[in-house]
């Protein structure tokens, strides 16, 4: 009950800061966006609620109930953070590195938490909506992009695992002046992890690392507000 209320109260800030970013982007702006198509370096700050989808029914068919409760119930929704830093080629698609951190009862003994940092690649449509329109300049202050990547994983409080990522991300971003711009983002970071540590301090220890044959599977899947600055053209 308490982490039900705890993961309502994150949405619900998290709207309101949505919200609010939404309505100072529209006041303030202005009739001359960024040079889009001369491309440019963008780099954002993102923060939102994280959400963990781990099946422990799979992952007690694997390495049993006991230790499937113990990592899946340490998983919780909290604050997430983001760091991102890319470069746009001519306003069509971006090449950068991302990386994503998380934790909860971080004041406690028994702190958990969660870090993905991975490369990526995205596509920009609204430059070749443009271009197709026969627009020599994009007339609008926003820019839409969605992307892939593939990187590194790890998470755990009790137990822990790690590995291999792959990453999804959906951007709207509303540039307020050419250099700045308050957005809003989706991100899926898809766990391919094959070991589960039974102590997540000691996981090189020899016995202490169970094989996942199936994989630990799952998502781990946070929304909300960006910031961005852009440079370069």
């Amino acid at each position: 009950m308490v982490r039900l209320f705890y993961s309502r109260a994150l949405l619900v800030s998290t709207f309101r800061w949505a919200v609010l970013g939404v309505v100072v982007a529209a006041a303030a702006a202005r009739a001359d966006p960024p040079k889009f198509s001369e491309g440019g370096f963008i780099f954002s700050v993102q923060y939102g609620p994280g959400f963990w989808n781990v099946s422990q029914a799979d992952l007690a068919a694997q390495v049993g109930e006991s230790y499937a409760s113990v990592f899946a119930g340490d998983l919780q929704t909290s604050h997430t953070l983001a760091l991102k830093a890319a470069y746009v080629i001519l306003g069509h698609a971006s090449v950068g590195v991302d990386f994503t951190a998380t934790g909860w009862d971080v004041f406690s003994s028994s702190r958990g938490g969660a870090g993905f940092i991975v490369g990526t690649v995205a596509w920009h449509p609204l430059e070749s909506v443009f271009k197709i329109m026969k627009y020599e300049k994009r007339p609008v202050v926003f820019d839409l992009s969605t992307g892939f990547g593939l990187g590194y994983g790890i998470a755990g409080e009790r137990m822990g695992s790690d590995g291999l990522v792959v990453e999804w991300t959906i951007n709207f971003d509303w540039f307020f002046t050419r250099w700045f711009a308050l957005g809003t983002y989706a991100k899926g970071v898809f766990l391919k992890w094959n070991s589960l540590y039974l102590d997540f301090d000691q996981r090189d220890v020899p016995g202490n690392t169970l094989p996942l044959p199936n994989g630990l599977g799952g998502a781990f899947w946070t929304v909300g507000l960006s910031v961005n600055f852009r440079a370069g053209d």
